[in-house]
């Protein structure tokens, strides 16, 4: 399969891509994600994706409608009117159907169907930077080619129109992509997870490299919260030696999760995995990465939530060189901005605590 593959972590750099991207689209581009906001990140992108529907570009922008719930009316108008297709996924009730629960999480964007970007980001000045504060911790996986391209196909089934081809416009204006691994045939595999609609591979996919795993399993847990089936799976892990570290939020913006998280610290350290909290900011990142050379990245969490409710999608990518990239960049976060749980560290939590941790469990 014909990939090439960049890591793009969240941050100034992120948003340039993404604005890149929609600025040198030229006939079609796909925006599907949980948060679209109103603040100043979200306004400039949405300027750009208003400009490139007045010159021409087929221009879906399919959001959330819990998520984006603060995006106003008047905002969707201007978008409309500019010619921007924009559509919220999962009302309470439509079409008579319920959708209590049920979100459409992963974040998704095609620009012409050749280059394409899937992580954990959303549209918000939490994710940019912005104004000097630091970004919530999150990564993605930009692409170009035969998976940007199948991308496309996804993003268009959500939406009837009647497509006349699947024909990828040409790629003579790509966008300039710091880090693009220089190989063209990446390994890349697209996973879906949506348990109402039998789709279940994310989750399969992380329980197959828990159990294949031999020396490292390396987990970005913006809401880690495995279920009874994963705690056991990554029992069986540790005990045959597989190195396992886990880079949750010290402050979450979520303190129910949290609290409920802290309550598996216990099992998990006596189990022997490391724990590290970030510090600076919250973690928001959804990612695995197995051994020497196997990362599923995108916007699945290891929790019950992501495996029965949402919709999510990740992209499962076998590089060495992708896998190395990554796997330096959280050893780097690790040193330079966690503190590391000991089992003496949650030995000192207060009885009060304890039981609210429970309680949230």
């Amino acid at each position: 399969m014909r990939n090439r593959v960049a890591l793009l972590p969240s941050g100034e750099q992120y948003f340039d891509v993404l604005l890149n991207m929609i600025e040198k689209s030229q006939r079609e581009f796909h925006l599907q994600t949980y948060i679209l906001e109103s603040d100043s990140t979200g306004r400039r992108e949405m300027d750009a994706l208003g400009q490139a529907a007045e010159r021409g570009v087929a221009v879906y922008v399919l959001i959330d409608a819990y998520g984006s719930g603060t995006l106003d009316d008047l905002t969707l108008d201007t978008l409309r009117k500019k010619g921007v297709r924009i559509r919220k996924y999962g009302r309470l009730v439509s079409r008579w159907k319920l959708h209590l629960g049920r979100r459409m999480h992963h974040k998704v964007t095609v620009m012409d169907g050749h280059t394409a970007i899937v992580g954990g980001i959303n549209i918000s000045d939490k994710y940019s930077g912005w104004n000097n504060q630091h970004p919530w911790l999150d990564y993605a996986a930009v692409v170009q080619g035969e998976t940007a391209r199948q991308l496309m196909q996804l993003c268009r089934s959500r939406w009837k129109e009647n497509w006349q081809d699947d024909k990828v416009a040409s790629a003579t204006d790509l966008p300039e992509i710091p880090g693009l691994s220089a190989t063209e045939r990446v390994p890349i595999r697209i996973t879906r997870n949506d348990f109402l609609r039998r789709k279940t591979s994310i989750a399969a996919s992380y329980r197959q490299a828990i159990r294949q795993s031999q020396n490292e399993l390396l987990f970005v847990g913006g809401y880690f919260l495995p279920g009874g089936f994963a705690r056991r799976l990554l029992k069986k892990a540790a005990r045959r030696g597989v190195s396992i570290g886990i880079i949750v939020s010290a402050e979450s913006d979520e303190g129910l999760v949290s609290d409920s998280r802290r309550f598996l610290y216990g099992w998990l350290l006596r189990n022997g995995m490391r724990i590290y909290e970030y510090l600076p900011s919250n973690v928001h990142g959804k990612l695995l990465v197995k051994d020497e050379g196997f990362v599923s990245i995108g916007s699945f969490d290891l929790n019950n939530l992501s495996a029965f409710s949402n919709i999510e999608l990740n992209l499962d990518i076998r590089d060495n060189t992708f896998s190395a990239a990554l796997r330096g960049a959280l050893q780097r976060v690790i040193v330079q901005d966690c503190r590391e749980v000991t089992l003496v560290d949650y030995g000192k939590e207060k009885l009060h605590r304890r039981l609210i941790q429970w309680a949230s469990y």
